[in-house]
């Protein structure tokens, strides 16, 4: 049956008035003028959801109205007559081909059956978590410390730490070669899988994401594929600069389809650490730890991080993960030499902007200095070699030095999943991607 509104449930007391005892009459009236006084309130909070889902880009508006008439069953035609609106603005909305007004999404807002304002109603928890012990000033003279050492490799967390560094990092994965190259990700069939798998809830835990624009896009193919879906985002990065233009972007984007997101600022080596990721034994919902943008290839030991720092995961938990493929056999370090592009071209000024940024900023008595690739073959996964960036520094006083500023990992496909495998994360899902399918998106499932 359906419920009456506000002002049809005052109406009708008004109207029972009339058949009622004059001592009755009095008490009818102020509910009455209850219910009037609370409609009143109700059009004021709802003119507040309008202007805030306004702000919004159209399309995601859109996707969130759609995704919402279909799970309050209901026909375009039916949510136009609930809203007073015409059907045309209804599916122009949905669609995203207009920018609704305020008044329009207040009005939409008005049908109870939506929950629009459930999108934008206040929060019971902070959004945004700094764990115990972390420190960035300390981190920052590790940093400088390392680069006046004789030598030796950068943590690769230090890449990242500066503002300069971050925003060096920024310009090269928006440049327009970084993003054909490492962001043409099927991410809708990997949604799909998800949402089939993890209906009662999913925590996607962005490790590392950068910007977190492909942790956006996963999130919205995760909401596209869900009539009602409960998914929430955690962010965790080691950066400010970056997890602040993460944060700011995910919510801006995803508030309004229902996502709720949360980020952490701190080493994701420490997952384990935060309380805010661990879930009780028996819950319902299901993780998804997203590890994209080659941050797999950043790691000191692959098998290590999924035993060690994934050990909070529980069965039925997911890990999602991008990584590139060798050019050769990783026993034959000629035959990788030969093949390997990064070995046989100069690195792009931004590159050289970036790692070299981090050389000018924090080493001392510099006198000149050249950035330089290699590779080594005795990695820890079978089959797989690393690039590595280093700066050869000549000092002031005559001395030179080798640092080691940042890696990537090239892995044979079949070798690095049985490496997971060993350690209960099972393949449900690979698919190529990438340029010339040179790269390999992988939904793991833990056993």
């Amino acid at each position: 049956m359906k419920r009456p509104k506000l002002d049809e449930l005052r109406d009708l007391i008004a109207d029972a008035a009339e058949h009622q005892t004059p001592a009755a009459i009095p008490l009818i009236e102020a509910a009455a003028e209850l219910l009037d006084l609370a409609r009143q309130v109700q059009e004021g909070e709802m003119a507040q959801v309008g202007e805030l889902l306004a702000r919004a880009a159209p399309d995601a508006v859109g996707l969130l109205l759609r995704q919402r008439r279909k799970a309050a069953k209901l026909s375009v035609r039916q949510l136009a007559q609930r809203a007073g609106l015409s059907k045309g603005t209804v599916f122009n909305v949905e669609t995203g081909r207009t920018a609704p007004s305020p008044q329009t999404l207040a009005a939409l807002a008005r049908v109870r059956e939506m929950r629009l304002a459930d999108t934008v109603g206040p929060r019971e928890r902070p959004d945004c978590w700094l764990p115990t012990g972390y420190d960035p000033l300390a981190l920052l003279m590790e940093l400088r410390g390392a680069l006046n050492s004789p030598g030796g490799f950068l943590e690769q967390t230090c890449l990242y730490l500066d503002h300069a560094s971050a925003m060096d990092w920024l310009a090269i994965c928006s440049a327009p070669a970084y993003v054909e190259a490492n962001r043409a990700l099927p991410l809708q069939p990997m949604a799909q899988e998800l949402i089939a798998e993890a209906s009662r809830g999913l925590d996607v835990v962005a490790l590392g994401p950068g910007d977190g624009q492909v942790e956006i896009a996963l999130c919205k193919e995760l909401c596209s594929a869900s009539a009602s879906p409960d998914v929430r985002l955690f962010l965790l990065d080691i950066s400010h600069t970056l997890l602040t233009v993460a944060h700011r972007r995910a919510r801006d984007e995803l508030a309004p389809l229902g996502v709720q997101v949360e980020s952490i600022h701190g080493d994701f080596h420490q997952l384990g650490r935060y309380p805010v990721l661990n879930r009780r034994s028996g819950s319902t919902r299901r993780s998804c730890y997203v590890l994209l943008g080659n941050t797999l290839a950043n790691l000191d030991h692959e098998a290590r991080f999924v035993r060690d720092v994934l050990a909070s995961a529980l069965p039925g938990d997911f890990m999602l993960l991008d990584f590139s493929l060798v050019y050769a056999d990783a026993e034959d370090a000629d035959a990788v030499r030969r093949a390997e592009p990064v070995l046989n071209r100069p690195l792009s000024p931004a590159f050289e902007r970036w790692l070299g940024g981090l050389v000018q900023r924090y080493s001392s008595e510099v006198e000149s200095f050249t950035l330089g690739t290699n590779i080594m073959t005795e990695c820890a996964i079978p089959g797989s070699y690393e690039i590595g960036y280093y700066a050869d520094v000549q000092l002031r006083d005559g001395q030179s030095r080798r640092h080691y500023l940042a890696r990537a990992r090239r892995y044979d496909r079949a070798k690095l999943l049985a490496a997971f495998a060993r350690h209960g994360w099972h393949e449900a899902k690979v698919l190529p991607c990438g340029q010339g399918a040179r790269a390999v998106l992988a939904l793991l499932r833990r056993a």
